[in-house]
C-alpha cells in the first residue's frame, strides 16, 4: 500500500499524539489532518507522522524554560524573559496545544548563550537577595496566608505524617506545571489553597502554621486540576455566563450536571455537545400550555386529544429546564388539521349532523349495536329538547369517554360496573348527561341495572359564600410570598403568569371578572425604558426592582383615574362611579412585577402571530378555569380550596368583608359607603347607598390594637411629620417602635443635597420651609393633646381606614376629626403643604402633576411679584412635602412618582426666575 494512503483509527491518533477526541476534531476542522473519504472514520497516517516529526524536532516553551534553568546563572530567570529572547528566533505555534509555542532544537544553544550574556549580573544580584531571606520571614508569610482560612484549618497529627505530601513536594510539583510561574511565596500558597478548594481537597497544617500538607490519597485530585488545564480547549466548552445568556436563567447547575463540566482556574466550564442538543430541542419544541392557549384546548381534554392525534412529545423532567411537557413544533400541523376539520362544523346548522362529524373518528372496540342505536335516538331527543352548546358538548364528551371503553352493551352493565365506567368521564356535567342516557335506556330496554342513576352530591349547590378567613389568608401567603416557587413557572408560559395576576388582583380591588381581565396594558418602553424582551430578561434574572414595580402600579392607577374607567357591566349608567383600586404596600412589588410579566408575554406572543391566540387583552378568560389554577399552583391550591375553584364572586365578597372590617366600627356608616364605592355599584339617588352591596358585607370585627393601627397606616403609605407625631403619642413616645421616625437635621440636609442637587443657600431656604411646616404641625398636635390619649388613638384608627378624606385623593385631614366641615385653607383647591394633611403614597401621583404645573408657572412668570409668590410656594409648600416622602420611602421609590427636579431648579436659578436671595 502507498505510504500516503495508509490510514489509522481516530483512537490510535489520539493515543499517538496524546490528545483528546475534541482536539482531534479541531485538527480535522482546520485541515491539519485529513479524514479518509471512504469511511469517514479513519485518518491519513502521513498527516499524523508530520505532526509527530514536528513535535520531535522542536522544544515546547515549558521545555525551553526548564532546559535554560539548568544553567546555574539562569536558574531563576522568568518565563517572560525567556519568551522575549525566543522571539528573536523563528518560533511556531503548537497545533496540538493552542497555548504552547515551540522552538527548533537546533536553535536552543544559540538562545542559551544569548541569555547567559545578558542576564549574568541580574541573576547574581537576585541570588544574593534570596540567600538573605530568613526562615523567620518565610514562616511569617505562611502564617499570614493560612490565618486567612481559620474556619477551614485542620491540623496534622504525628500519626499521619507518613501519609501526606508536604509543602516542598507540592511546591516543586506545582511550579513545574503552573502555566505562569508564581514568583512569590504568598502567590504560590494562594494558588495551592485555591486548587484544594476547587478539587474539594482538605488541606492540613501544623501547630505553628508554617507548613501545608495534603493526604497522599487526595493527590490524584490535585493532579486532576493540572490535567484539566493541560487538555482544556475553551472551544469545546461554554462558560457559565454563556449558559445563563443562552437559556435566560440564573442557575446553571442542572445543565452542568446534565452536560458535564470541568473546573479550570476556579471557573466552571460546561461541555458544549449536550448543551447544543438541549438548545436544539428547546428551539424545536413548545410547552403544552402554549399549545392549549394557541388552540384554546381545555386541560381536561388535552391529554385525550394528544393521544388521539398521536402527538410526539417530551415528558416533563426529561431534560433540564423541562418544567412541563413539550411538543415538537413539527407536530403542530396535526393540531391545525384537526381544528380545520372541526371548523367545518360551523358551516353545518344541525347540532345532530355536527355531532356525528365530530365523533366520526371515535369507534367502539366491541359490537354494541343496541347501545349505538339507543344513543342515536337519545341525542336526537336531547338536542330537540335543548339545543344549547353546553348540552351538545357534554354529549360529545360522553360519547368520546364511554363508547371506546365499552366491553358489552350498556344495558348489560350492573350498577357497580356503571359506577366504574362513569369514572372515565372527567367533567361533572358530562357525567350528569350520561346519567340521563342511562335512565333513557332503563325506560326503553331490558337492563341489568334497575335503579335510576344518581350522582353523589347532585342536589348540593355550589356555595357562593365568602371564603373563610383561613382560606383567604393561606391563599394570600401563596400568592405574595412564594415567588421563588411560582416565578419560574410564570416565566415559562403566559397562562401561568396570567393565572397568578388574576388571582392576586382580587386582593387589591373588588372588580368583576371582566374588568380584571381588561386591566390596562402598560407601555413598557414609556414606563420602564425597556421593551418586552428586555423586561422579560430582567424578570428572569431576578433584577426587576421595587421602583419598577411602583412605576407599573402608578401607571395602572393613573390610567383608571385619568380616563375614568367604569365597570363594563354598568358603564352605560351615567351614575355608575369609576373603577377604584388602591394597591397597598404589601402588594405593590408582586402586582407590578406580574403586570409587567404578563405584558411581556402578551407582546412576545403577539409578534409570533399565532392564529386563535388572544393577544388583545392583558389576560384571557381561560385563566378563570380551575384546571389552569391547579396546573400552576399545584397541590397547595387543592389543600386550600379542595374541589372548589377560586371564583370572582366569592373572592369579591371576601374582599368586601375585610374591607368592611378595616373601615367600619360595626356600623353601616362611612365604611359601608367605601365598600360600595370599591365595588363600583351605582349609588341609589333615593337613599344614598347601593342596596346590592348588602350581600357583600358580613363578618364585621374590629381590633383596636395600636400595632394594627400603625400597620394600617404603613400599608396605606402614610408619610410625613404629622404621622410621626401621632404615632409617637399613642406609643408613649417610644421612638424605637415607630416605623417612620424622623431623621436628624444633618441627615435631612444630606438627603436634600443628594436628591435635589441644590446649592447651599437653596438648601437653607428649603430647610427653613420644612422647619416652618413642622412648627405648624406641632401646633396642630397641641390642639389634639387636650384629648385623652385613647381619644387620639380613636382618631388615628379612623385615619388609618380612611374615614377623614381631605380635598385630594389619597390624603386624610386631621382638622376634619374635630369638625368635618372645617378647612384651614378654604380658598385653596389642593392640600399640598397643609399642616393638617395626612398624606399617603399615591398622593404623590397628583402631587407630581401639580408640581410640574408649578415649575411651568415659575418658568413662564414675567413679573417679580409672581416670581416671589411661586418661589415661596416651591420652597415652603411643595419641596418640604417631597422631602418628607424621600425621608420615609427613599429616593429610588419617590423617583417612581416624581421626576427629580434638581436640573430644572438650577435652570430656573440661572434664568433669574427664582427669588431667593444669596447665591
Amino acid at each position: 500500500m502507498n505510504k500516503d494512503n495508509q490510514i489509522c483509527s481516530k483512537e490510535d491518533v489520539c493515543r499517538i499524539l496524546k490528545i483528546s477526541e475534541s482536539k482531534l476534531k479541531s485538527l480535522i476542522s482546520t485541515g491539519q489532518v485529513r479524514v479518509n473519504g471512504n469511511d469517514k472514520l479513519s485518518i491519513y497516517k502521513s498527516d499524523v507522522d508530520k505532526l509527530v516529526e514536528f513535535i520531535e524536532s522542536t522544544y515546547g516553551f515549558q521545555e525551553v524554560v526548564q532546559l535554560v534553568r539548568k544553567e546555574e546563572q539562569l536558574a531563576d530567570i522568568s518565563q517572560h524573559s525567556v519568551m522575549n529572547y525566543m522571539k528573536k528566533f523563528e518560533i511556531f505555534p503548537n497545533p496540538l496545544h493552542g497555548k504552547d509555542t515551540r522552538l527548533r532544537k537546533e536553535d536552543f544553544d544559540e538562545l542559551c548563550n544569548l541569555l547567559l550574556n545578558n542576564f549574568k549580573s541580574k541573576v547574581t544580584k537576585k541570588k544574593l537577595s534570596q540567600q538573605g531571606e530568613t526562615q523567620r520571614g518565610r514562616r511569617s508569610k505562611f502564617q499570614q496566608r493560612i490565618d486567612k482560612h481559620k474556619g477551614q484549618i485542620l491540623y496534622l497529627s504525628d500519626a499521619d505524617k507518613n501519609n501526606v505530601f508536604d509543602f516542598s513536594f507540592l511546591e516543586e510539583y506545582t511550579k513545574e506545571r503552573t502555566p505562569t510561574l508564581m514568583r512569590s511565596l504568598d502567590s504560590l500558597l494562594r494558588y495551592m489553597i485555591g486548587v484544594c478548594k476547587e478539587q474539594e481537597i482538605q488541606w492540613l497544617t501544623n501547630k505553628s502554621h508554617s507548613e501545608i500538607y495534603i493526604q497522599k490519597d487526595d493527590f490524584k485530585k490535585y493532579e486532576k486540576h493540572f490535567e484539566n488545564v493541560r487538555v482544556f480547549n475553551p472551544d469545546d466548552y461554554y462558560t457559565t455566563q454563556n449558559i445563563k445568556d443562552m437559556f435566560r436563567i440564573t442557575n446553571y447547575e442542572s445543565i452542568a450536571k446534565y452536560a458535564g463540566s470541568i473546573t479550570v482556574s476556579g471557573k466552571v466550564y460546561i461541555e458544549k455537545t449536550k448543551v447544543d442538543v438541549l438548545k436544539k430541542i428547546l428551539d424545536e419544541t413548545v410547552v403544552t400550555a402554549d399549545i392549549q392557549e394557541m388552540f384554546d384546548i381545555p386541560t381536561t381534554t388535552f391529554a385525550r386529544l394528544m393521544k388521539s392525534l398521536d402527538i410526539q412529545f417530551i415528558p416533563q423532567g426529561a431534560y433540564p429546564l423541562f418544567q412541563s411537557s413539550r411538543v415538537y413544533k413539527s407536530e403542530l400541523i396535526k393540531f391545525e388539521e384537526y381544528f380545520q376539520n372541526k371548523n367545518k362544523l360551523t358551516n353545518i346548522t344541525s347540532r345532530y349532523d355536527q355531532f356525528y362529524i365530530e365523533v366520526e373518528e371515535i369507534r367502539p372496540n366491541v359490537k354494541v349495536i343496541k347501545t349505538l342505536e339507543a344513543f342515536d335516538s337519545f341525542i336526537q331527543k336531547r338536542l330537540d329538547a335543548n339545543g344549547h352548546k353546553y348540552v351538545y358538548t357534554n354529549l360529545v364528551n360522553v360519547y368520546g369517554a364511554i363508547i371506546p371503553t365499552l366491553t358489552k352493551e350498556i344495558m348489560s352493565y350492573t350498577m357497580d360496573e356503571l359506577i366504574i365506567l362513569m369514572k372515565n368521564i372527567p367533567q361533572k356535567v358530562a357525567k350528569r348527561e350520561f346519567s340521563f342516557f342511562l335512565d333513557y335506556c332503563r325506560e326503553r330496554y331490558p337492563t341489568t341495572y334497575k335503579e335510576s342513576f344518581k350522582l353523589d352530591g347532585e342536589s348540593e349547590e355550589q356555595t357562593n359564600e365568602a371564603y373563610t378567613l383561613h382560606q383567604w389568608l393561606d391563599f394570600a401567603y401563596l400568592l405574595f410570598t412564594e415567588h421563588e416557587k411560582l416565578l419560574p413557572k410564570a416565566i415559562e408560559n403566559r397562562i401561568n403568569a396570567m393565572v397568578w395576576l388574576y388571582c392576586a388582583m382580587h386582593y387589591v380591588c373588588g372588580w368583576r371578572q371582566e374588568d380584571i381581565l381588561n386591566l390596562p396594558e402598560p407601555s413598557l418602553k414609556d414606563i420602564l425604558g425597556l421593551d418586552e424582551d428586555e423586561t422579560f430578561d430582567l424578570i428572569s434574572q431576578g433584577k426587576f426592582t421595587e421602583e419598577m414595580a411602583q412605576r407599573i402600579v402608578n401607571f395602572t392607577i393613573s390610567y383608571i383615574k385619568t380616563f375614568g374607567v367604569k365597570p363594563k357591566k354598568t358603564r352605560k349608567n351615567m351614575t355608575t362611579p369609576d373603577l377604584k383600586i388602591v394597591i397597598e404596600e404589601s402588594y405593590i412589588y408582586t402586582i407590578g412585577l406580574l403586570i409587567a410579566l404578563c405584558q411581556s408575554h402578551r407582546k412576545k406572543m403577539e409578534k409570533l402571530n399565532y392564529r386563535n391566540v388572544n393577544t388583545s387583552t392583558l389576560m384571557t378568560a381561560r385563566i378563570t378555569k380551575r384546571d389552569t389554577h391547579v396546573v400552576f399552583f399545584g397541590e397547595e391550591y387543592e389543600n386550600i380550596f379542595g374541589e372548589e375553584t377560586f371564583l370572582n364572586n366569592r373572592a369579591t365578597k371576601t374582599y368586601m368583608n375585610y374591607a368592611q372590617i378595616v373601615s367600619s366600627e360595626n356600623k353601616w356608616g362611612n365604611g359601608y359607603n367605601i365598600s360600595s364605592f370599591i365595588r363600583s355599584h351605582a349609588i341609589s339617588k333615593k337613599n344614598g347607598f347601593a342596596r346590592t352591596t348588602e350581600v357583600y358585607l358580613e363578618s364585621i370585627n374590629k381590633d383596636n390594637d395600636v400595632g394594627n393601627i400603625t400597620h394600617a397606616l404603613t400599608e396605606r403609605g402614610s408619610f410625613g411629620f404629622i404621622s410621626h407625631l401621632l404615632a409617637q403619642v399613642i406609643r408613649d413616645g417610644d421612638d424605637e417602635a415607630v416605623p417612620y421616625a424622623l431623621l436628624s437635621w444633618e441627615e435631612q440636609t444630606a438627603i436634600i443635597k443628594d436628591f435635589f442637587g441644590l446649592k447651599s443657600f437653596q438648601i437653607d431656604t428649603m430647610v427653613r420651609g420644612i422647619g416652618q411646616y413642622q412648627n405648624r404641625a406641632t401646633e396642630v398636635m397641641r390642639e389634639l393633646m387636650v384629648a385623652h390619649k385613647d381619644g387620639i388613638k380613636e382618631v388615628l384608627k379612623k385615619l388609618s381606614v380612611g374615614d377623614y378624606p381631605s380635598k385630594m385623593e389619597y390624603s386624610q385631614c386631621l382638622l376634619k376629626t374635630i369638625n368635618r366641615s372645617s378647612c384651614a385653607y378654604p380658598v385653596r383647591e389642593h392640600c399640598i403643604g397643609c399642616e393638617y394633611a395626612l398624606n399617603e403614597m399615591y398622593f404623590l401621583i397628583e402631587f407630581n402633576k401639580r408640581f410640574k404645573e408649578l415649575l411651568l408657572q415659575l418658568k413662564q412668570a414675567e413679573h417679580e411679584f409672581d416670581k416671589q409668590r411661586f418661589t415661596y410656594t416651591l420652597f415652603y409648600v411643595y419641596l418640604p412635602v417631597l422631602q418628607e416622602a424621600v425621608n420615609y420611602f427613599g429616593k429610588e421609590r419617590v423617583r417612581a412618582f416624581v421626576k427629580v427636579p434638581g436640573e430644572e431648579i438650577k435652570q430656573l436659578q440661572k434664568e433669574n426666575q427664582l427669588q431667593l436671595g444669596g447665591g
